[in-house]
């Protein structure tokens, strides 16, 4: 369920967000500052949290093992292609994280963008693959 809203949530919220960040909740006079971003991350909060409770409610089939099997080890884990796909996923993950944390300072500092040009520009970087 969560691979499903996964390439829509990358696209739109950092246009949703930097809308709420950067426009509605900013200084009167276009200032950004850090108590701007208290209210969005609320709502954001709320929202997933909602959703959180509706899938919990939501009854999947029950599966059951025909063979008892007794699995030695850290069960998944004691395979060492796992292991080594974690650590994969993990370093990969936080590349992408890091310059998608870093792409909105960057364009201002380099092409003078303000923040609600940039983070149109994150929603793009996030969905480009």
């Amino acid at each position: 369920m969560t691979q499903a809203f996964n390439a829509f949530g990358t696209t739109i919220a950092p246009v949703l967000g930097g809308h709420l960040i950067f426009e509605l909740f900013s200084e009167p006079d276009g200032t950004f500052s850090a108590v701007a971003t208290r209210i969005p991350y609320l709502i954001f909060a709320a929202i997933l949290l909602l959703v959180g409770i509706l899938i919990s409610r939501v009854k999947l089939p029950s599966f059951q093992m025909e063979t008892e099997e007794t699995v030695q080890g850290w069960g998944a884990l004691k395979f060492s292609h796992l292991k080594f796909g974690v650590f994969t996923m993990f370093c990969y993950v936080g590349g992408e994280v890091a310059v998608g944390s870093f792409i909105i300072s960057f364009l201002e500092e380099t092409m003078k963008f303000n923040e609600a040009i940039s983070k149109n520009y994150l929603s793009l970087y996030w969905e480009v693959p």
